[in-house]
C-alpha cells in the first residue's frame, strides 16, 4: 500500500494511471458508448439530413448549351472531410472525375444523374430526395462553354428551379408559400 502510494505521488505516473482507468472503463464500457460519445461531439450541423425541399425542378431553354443536350449532376456530400474536397470543385473537374470519386467515397457520396435536351423540363419528387442523408448539396452542369457551373443548394430550403440556360444556369430558391 505504501509503495502504491509513494509512486502514484509522482506527477507522470498520475497521469498514466489516469489514462490507463480511462482506458480500462470504455474498454469496459463497451463499443456503442464509445460511438455514442464521438457521435455527441459531433455538432448538428454536421450531421446529414435528408433535404426538405418539396421538389427540385429543371427546367432547360430552347437554346440551352448551345442547343445542345445537357448533364446534370447533383451531388450529396453526407461527410465534413469530403464536403471540403468537393468545395471548391468546378463542373468540368466533377465530370472528369466523378466516376472516380463515386468510387472512392461509396458511403460518403450520392448523386442524381440527369441529361436535359433543350426545351426539356424535369421534376425530382420529395419522395426520391427524401431517401438521401448529406451534409451538403452541391448542382453540376456540363456545359460546353467555359465557367464555373457549379452551385451549392441549401438543404432547409423548401425547394430550387433551376433553368439551364445557352451557357449557364440560375438557381432559384422557391418559397415556402408556393409550390415549385
Amino acid at each position: 500500500m505504501n509503495l502504491l502510494y509513494v509512486s502514484m505521488r509522482d506527477h507522470a505516473l498520475r497521469r498514466w494511471a489516469v489514462l490507463g482507468m480511462v482506458i480500462v472503463t470504455l474498454a469496459v464500457s463497451g463499443c456503442a458508448s464509445v460511438s455514442s460519445a464521438f457521435t455527441s461531439l459531433i455538432t448538428p450541423s454536421q450531421r446529414p439530413i435528408a433535404p426538405v425541399w418539396q421538389s427540385l425542378v429543371f427546367s432547360a431553354a430552347g437554346d440551352a448549351n448551345l442547343n445542345s443536350p445537357i448533364a446534370v449532376d447533383i451531388l450529396f456530400i453526407a461527410t465534413p472531410d469530403l464536403q471540403k474536397n468537393f468545395q471548391d470543385l468546378n463542373a468540368a473537374k466533377w465530370f472528369a472525375g466523378r466516376e472516380n470519386a463515386l468510387r472512392s467515397f461509396p458511403e460518403g457520396l450520392r448523386l442524381i444523374s440527369l441529361e436535359l435536351v433543350p426545351g426539356q423540363n424535369i421534376t425530382i419528387p420529395k419522395a426520391e430526395l427524401a431517401k438521401i442523408s448529406a451534409l451538403q448539396a452541391f448542382v453540376f452542369a456540363n456545359y460546353s462553354t467555359p465557367g464555373d457551373h457549379k452551385q451549392a443548394l441549401a438543404l432547409d430550403e423548401p425547394g430550387y428551379v433551376i433553368k439551364l440556360e445557352a451557357r449557364a444556369f440560375k438557381v432559384n430558391a422557391v418559397s415556402g408559400n408556393t409550390k415549385p
